[in-house]
């Protein structure tokens, strides 16, 4: 038998299987990003900054502005539902999920923000909770994208994430480490 012919044969058929299989994943990707999209421009016209800063005194036209938004949301609510259905990978399915529920409580945090502005009420308190609502939803659609993008199918792990890589590990992260290595030094 001709060893090298037959190694020859296997990684010939290989290399466009991995193409294939790296196209798909590409191509999902992709597919997952035009997704992404509603949700993070929602978010963006949704800040309760912005919100507050742009109420309409004028009830109906506030009201069309808030239907419209209503609209944005709705696609955005169905593109990450849609990929928390169909994704392949578990953990980005749980993060759009939570992203979907997110967003949708920012919407309302910021449109009680809005009425309440309308009705000449004090928004003190609710703004607050506007914003916190607003952040949490930004985390948990950046969470997801990085989830989305930053995995390596290869390694079969996080490879990267900007919130590792935005700050220095904590005091007791270096401390659990230098005691593993310690631990793992005086075994070997």
């Amino acid at each position: 038998m001709d060893w090298s012919a037959l190694v020859g044969g296997l990684v010939g058929a290989g290399i466009p299987a991995v193409l294939a299989y790296l196209a798909l994943h590409r191509a999902r990707q992709s597919a997952d990003a035009e997704a992404f999209g509603p949700a993070v421009v929602l978010l963006d016209r949704i800040n309760p900054e912005w919100v507050a800063m742009s109420v309409n005194p004028d009830v109906s036209v506030e009201r069309a502005k808030w239907a419209q938004l209503q609209r944005q949301l709705d696609v955005a609510r169905e593109r990450l539902l849609v990929v928390s259905a169909g994704n392949p990978r578990r953990h980005v399915r749980e993060l759009a999920r939570g992203a979907e529920a997110k967003v949708t409580n920012a919407f309302q945090a910021s449109g009680w923000v809005a009425g309440e502005i309308q009705a000449n009420r004090d928004i003190s308190k609710g703004i607050g909770h506007a914003r916190k609502t607003h952040a949490e939803a930004e985390d948990a659609m950046r969470t997801l994208i990085d989830a989305n993008f930053g995995w390596s199918q290869r390694r079969g792990r996080l490879l990267w994430s900007r919130h590792e890589t935005a700050s220095p590990p904590s005091p007791d992260t270096r401390e659990t480490r230098d005691r593993q290595s310690t631990s793992r030094t005086r075994r070997g």
